[in-house]
């Protein structure tokens, strides 16, 4: 009798010894599920939240890049051609004291003067953001300025936002906030941003990308983007390759840590077909008209039509 009661209560204990160790292990598969969707499946990280970044740059290499708060477009294709106008300086300058400043510059007349033309040619500007979702309007273009130049601020940005346009700004992070005032601020970035101007980037600081390793075009591509969310706190998903220097690694990378738009120097027109990473775009030169500027767009849409 004792061992029949002996028995059953040595059952019932390896049936709940069973039971608990059942229950520890579906605790420990649900942690593990947990800890894996929050570390690579959460939609709220981007990719940038999930790598790492230079300590060159005041964070360690095992530090993720703090979370922001970001809207993400959805990826899309186009239908029609779309240019894209390339710009530096917006302001006034000798081409006899500074003949390379000159070609990239537009005085301040002639670049609202292009604007005026554009809208009665029935163009309307739109971003890389919107381009990417496949849903921009018929005769849309893009006007982009590289560097990140304070003129761009106190000069281009009045003129669009009177005449109710936007354009891509790619900003050089490592040179906001310089001494010399001759590129923006961060606080003006920002600004821009809030009032509708898309933010890009331009690298760290204008490397070129073609003649690099590919820890610096990583931590070029990678860090410039993650500032430049910090600044805005929006997504930063297009980049201009400075120069136009790129290579197969750069594409690569771009694509690597999140970039969806990216634009070149090779002359020509964003087409359905086109690399979204290699796009090319149309050069606006100094003292080039309001004529000769329409001429090239309405040749190359044609062309590619």
């Amino acid at each position: 009798m004792l061992d029949m009661a002996f028995a059953s209560n040595l059952g019932y204990l390896m049936n709940k010894r069973n039971i608990f160790s059942f229950l520890i292990a579906i605790t420990g598969m649900l942690m593990v599920l947990i800890s894996g969707y929050y570390l690579f499946l959460n939609p709220s990280q981007t990719p940038i939240q999930r790598v790492f970044v230079a300590s060159a740059h005041g964070l360690a290499q095992t530090d993720p890049v703090p979370p922001i708060n970001i809207d993400v477009p959805n990826l899309g294709v186009i239908s029609t051609p779309i240019p894209i106008l390339m710009f530096h300086y917006i302001r006034s300058v000798s081409k006899a004291d500074d003949p390379l400043g000159y070609d990239l510059s537009i005085e301040p007349e002639l670049f609202a003067e292009y604007l005026d033309r554009l809208i009665e040619a029935g163009y309307k500007t739109t971003t890389p953001a919107q381009f990417l979702t496949g849903k921009v309007p018929a005769n849309s273009i893009i006007l982009s300025f590289d560097d990140g130049y304070t003129d761009f601020y106190q000069v281009a940005y009045p003129l669009l936002s009177q005449r109710k346009m936007t354009a891509v700004l790619f900003a050089i992070s490592g040179f906001l906030d310089d001494k010399d005032g001759r590129y923006l601020t961060r606080t003006q970035v920002k600004t821009l941003s809030d009032a509708g101007i898309e933010i890009g980037s331009h690298t760290v600081d204008h490397a070129n990308l073609a003649e690099t390793d590919t820890k610096r075009i990583q931590d070029e591509l990678l860090i410039s983007r993650q500032v430049l969310e910090q600044i805005t706190g929006k997504r930063v998903g297009a980049i201009a390759y400075p120069s136009g220097k790129y290579n197969d690694d750069t594409l690569r990378l771009a694509d690597y840590v999140g970039y969806s738009f990216g634009v070149t120097t090779e002359p020509g027109i964003a087409l359905p077909t086109s690399n979204k990473l290699k796009l090319p775009r149309i050069r606006v030169r100094g003292g080039e008209s309001s004529e000769d500027l329409l001429s090239s767009i309405k040749r190359l849409t044609t062309v590619n039509q």
